[in-house]
């Protein structure tokens, strides 16, 4: 669609404002090219199409600076180039353009500040944003948050459930994201019933079943305990939600190297790399799947396509030199760990590349050189475990025990661990009461879930209690009737588990099943996207991209290997997922065909048809609805 086509108004009633619909079109294709900038693979082609949606988002201040559109997603590139200074001027433009009644300015700003380390300004936009509008789930989400990353896990607890009891009654994508939240923290906690009950209430909702993060955080949480059925069957209904998923691709791709399915894992990474041409996390695992399989020429050609798509990725520089680095190449790993230090010298993960580069000359007999870099790496990152462990045992081995045990009490100054209480639940009671009306049909499954997860908390407490006192458990397990063995229990786990998923779950499904029907809901998104696109006047640069993943626009979620399986990525999902929700959601979505839905379906489909009659047995006529997201403010 030509720049130039406008829809005008006659003199008479031309005003200050210009029509809403020529905004919209400007947004759309300000998203557009910042959509298109994030696939793009050519640094210049990058460059140009930001330049090109900064623009135009410009444009759309000046044509209307109450809108709050334009600020949200404005500040977000900004944000994204590290250009933190002009995006916190723009914010606070927004504010007060728009009278400090956006809550999508509060929340945007809020989470800049969080991003920057500002925690205490951050608290206080985010409660702006809740004050504004207390059903924005996005600003209940990335304040709890904020809030578990500083170790204030009850606040963030009490945040994500008033946030679910706040928002349950206005429909929204984010919603399903407090849900996530909230299980991902009960799993790393170790209370995998409260996790699994979370997650079995987030899917419940309809939003929620089409949610890819929530599906994908489930079979995160899910892998660490074994059942490869439910595991494949958790991360095939996350690419049901979203086929260009890249998180979901890495995720799954990690899980079956561990599983020791090297040639499924490729072919997941293959898959994923060939839907995100420009995520260099997918070739960074690709490279790594390739070197332990023995073929290091193949990885070394990965690694290096994957710096043509992003040289300041630091973990892509650090894997390739830790394989040289193996391999006894010394001097090329030393030039590969120079080069990846200055590719983004501000970034805290430089920390890896520095603790890589000192084990490599403490390796080599260079002692006083791994000193210098081990002291970088810790002055970059105080808190980095693995750096402090490595130059203590240097040390050591050095026979220096004295500089050894200074350097274990400098740790204890800069580290801190966080106590969580033993009665610590993240279902406090009326917790249950939370999911509202969304499904009572699985309330059982729940509840029994939950029973089991109490007994099995209580006997680990007593465990840890009498194993310190040098005695068993009195009665243990025998109490509930009988010795249970560790398989029957582990088999019990997996019972439990799979009375939560949904009833189309297959125990024998197998992964090339699964890869097939992915393959085949890909293609069906990118037809149905290309023939619509190619009917409107919009036209040709929307069929280039196909159905556009909406956590693609987020730079966080993807957690980087550094040379190790991602193992929790589940976190980042759900933030990435909240910060992405402004975005459209891809097509190929088929959660609604799961008998779930169905009789909540039927029910909508006969009240709608009943009012339809009633409607026009009293003479009314309906007015035309227009497309779904036509002219309306999407959340940001």
């Amino acid at each position: 669609m030509d720049d130039d086509l406008f829809l005008t108004t006659p003199a008479s009633m031309s005003s200050s404002k210009p029509l809403r619909i020529n905004l919209d079109l400007r947004l759309y294709r300000a998203r557009l090219a910042r959509m298109q900038a994030a696939l793009a693979v050519d640094p210049e082609a990058k460059r140009q199409l930001l330049r090109q949606a900064e623009a135009s988002l410009r444009t759309c201040l000046a044509m209307d600076s109450s809108d709050a559109r334009g600020y949200v997603v404005l500040g977000k590139l900004l944000a994204q180039q590290k250009r933190y200074d002009e995006a916190r001027k723009l914010y606070a433009d927004g504010t007060t353009a728009t009278g400090n009644t956006s809550a999508y300015i509060w929340a945007a700003w809020g989470y800049l500040e969080a991003l920057t380390g500002n925690v205490a300004r951050a608290r206080k936009l985010f409660d702006a944003a809740i004050v504004v509008d207390e059903t924005h789930a996005a600003a209940w989400h990335k304040w709890g948050m904020l809030e578990m990353r500083q170790g204030n896990y009850l606040r963030a607890r009490d945040l994500w459930t008033s946030g679910i009891s706040k928002c349950r009654r206005v429909s929204s994508r984010s919603n399903t994201y407090l849900y996530c939240s909230l299980a991902v923290m009960a799993a790393e906690l170790g209370k995998l019933s409260e996790a699994r009950a979370w997650f079995q209430e987030g899917t419940r909702l309809a939003e929620g079943r089409c949610s890819c993060a929530l599906w994908h955080a489930w079979a995160m949480t899910e892998a660490r305990l074994g059942d490869p059925s439910a595991v494949r069957y958790l991360f095939k209904r996350s690419l049901e939600a979203n086929p260009r998923s890249r998180y979901a691709h890495l995720a799954w791709a990690m899980w079956e190297r561990q599983q020791g399915n090297a040639a499924a894992s490729l072919q997941l990474l293959a898959r994923g790399s060939s839907l995100n041409p420009a995520d260099a996390a997918l070739y960074q695992a690709r490279g790594i799947v390739e070197k332990e399989a023995g073929r290091c020429e193949q990885a070394r050609a990965v690694f290096k396509q994957g710096l043509s798509v992003d040289a300041a990725h630091l973990y892509l520089w650090q894997a390739w030199g830790v394989m040289e680095f193996q391999l006894g190449r010394f001097d090329e790993a030393r030039r590969l760990f120079q080069e990846g230090v200055w590719a983004d010298p501000g970034n805290k993960d430089v920390v890896f590349i520095f603790q890589a580069w000192g084990v490599l000359e403490q390796r080599t007999g260079n002692a006083a050189l791994a000193r210098e870099l081990f002291k970088a790496a810790l002055k970059v990152d105080p808190k980095n475990e693995s750096t402090w462990s490595t130059w203590i045992k240097m040390e050591e081995d050095l026979g220096r025990l004295e500089a050894a045990n200074e350097l274990r009490i400098r740790r204890s100054e800069q580290q801190w661990e966080f106590v969580i209480p033993a009665s610590f639940s993240t279902r406090p009671a009326g917790a249950a009461d939370l999911a509202g009306s969304a499904d009572d049909g699985s309330s059982s499954s729940s509840a029994s879930g939950a029973a089991a997860g109490l007994v099995q908390s209580l006997l680990g407490t007593l465990n840890r209690f009498f194993s310190a006192r040098g005695a068993a458990v009195p009665g243990g397990a025998a109490a509930a009737g009988g010795s249970i063995s560790s398989s029957s229990n582990g088999a019990r786990q997996q019972q439990l588990m799979r009375e939560l998923l949904p009833s189309d779950f297959r125990a024998d499904l197998t992964l090339e099943d699964i890869i097939n029907e992915a393959s085949a809901l890909e293609v069906g998104a990118s037809s149905s996207s290309s023939s619509s696109s190619s009917s409107s006047s919009a036209g040709s640069t929307v069929s280039q991209t196909g159905s556009i993943d909406s956590s693609s626009s987020s730079s966080s979620c993807s957690r980087p290997l550094h040379g190790q399986p991602a193992d929790g990525s589940a976190e980042g999902a759900a933030q990435a997922a909240v910060d992405g929700a402004s975005s459209s959601s891809s097509g190929g979505a088929s959660g609604w065909d799961s008998s779930i839905g169905r009789s909540r379906s039927k029910e909508l489909f006969r009240r709608q048809r009943q009012q339809q009659r009633s409607e026009q047995e009293m003479g009314l006529q309906r007015r035309p609805t227009m497309p779904a997201g036509a002219g309306k403010q999407q959340s940001q």
